[in-house]
């Protein structure tokens, strides 16, 4: 039981890490540009996910990054789409703020699906 405990933190210390650096990398390398208020979500998303899809990261073995632009692509389409503060949401804070927004309650566990079983 301590060693699940021991292994869990690590595991969210190494993502928390590795979301870090590859946030303060990404500032620097900016290779998505700067979203377009005025665009729909739906364009910028798909866009960046046809940008995602060219970098072939997986293809370089550069599993988590693709993951964690995949994630910062999702949660950018997200906060677009429903007008909430995304980013800096877990997946818990995020799933209760879309279910009192009054969000449908397919699309909320669609969303938690995601994040649970694909993302991480």
């Amino acid at each position: 039981m301590v060693l699940f405990f021991a292994d869990s933190f690590s595991a969210i210390n190494d993502r928390s890490w590795l979301g870090y650096r590859f946030y303060k990398q990404k500032k620097s390398l900016n290779i998505f540009g700067e979203s377009n208020p005025l665009r729909p979500p739906e364009e910028t998303a798909k866009e960046r996910l046809a940008k995602l899809k060219e970098l072939n990261l997986p293809g370089q073995g550069r599993i988590k990054e693709y993951y964690i632009m995949l994630s910062e692509i999702y949660r950018q389409y997200l906060e677009g789409r429903f007008q909430l503060p995304v980013i800096d949401r877990t997946t818990g804070e995020l799933y209760l703020e879309m279910r009192e927004a009054e969000i449908d309650k397919k699309i909320c566990q669609a969303v938690k699906i995601f994040w649970n079983n694909v993302i991480w």
